[in-house]
């Protein structure tokens, strides 16, 4: 079973804008920084979704996920350490990095199995993940 670092997590708008209300000098500073870097991340996911809805990947025959490592930094995607066709890295330090592309293409495979969409927006959008974004 993984083990995972409960700092490492999604954490809700409202629930970071609340720390910098109430929390101390260093989880202000950490809750503002993730609210900056949520903001960078919606405005890059955004950008994506424009290229997509233009239709660029009309078509894509096959399933497209593939998994990226930040390496502790902010820069997305960061280096691709796993794609379609490749193995498993198995590395039980990496843990994070197969975790990442299973639930990648889990999702692909659900929303072909039960809705009939090529990935999730129908027109073959790469899902790509990045994992050890931004940690110490």
């Amino acid at each position: 079973m993984t083990q995972h670092n409960p700092l490492a997590c999604i954490l809700p708008p409202y629930v970071a804008e609340k720390v910098v209300q109430n929390g101390t000098p260093t989880q202000k500073e950490w809750a503002q920084k993730t609210i900056l870097e949520s903001g960078k991340l919606r405005g890059q996911r955004a950008a994506a979704a424009d290229l997509t809805s233009r239709g660029e990947r009309l078509g894509a025959p096959a399933r497209d996920c593939n998994v990226y490592d930040a390496q502790t930094g902010t820069n997305l995607p960061g280096v691709k350490v796993r794609g379609e066709g490749a193995p498993p890295v198995n590395n039980p330090n990496l843990p994070d990095i197969d975790e990442a592309f299973d639930g990648a293409t889990a999702t692909y495979d659900f929303y072909k199995t039960h809705y009939n969409r090529n990935s999730i927006d129908d027109r073959g959008m790469a899902l790509v993940s990045t994992v050890n974004y931004g940690l110490n």
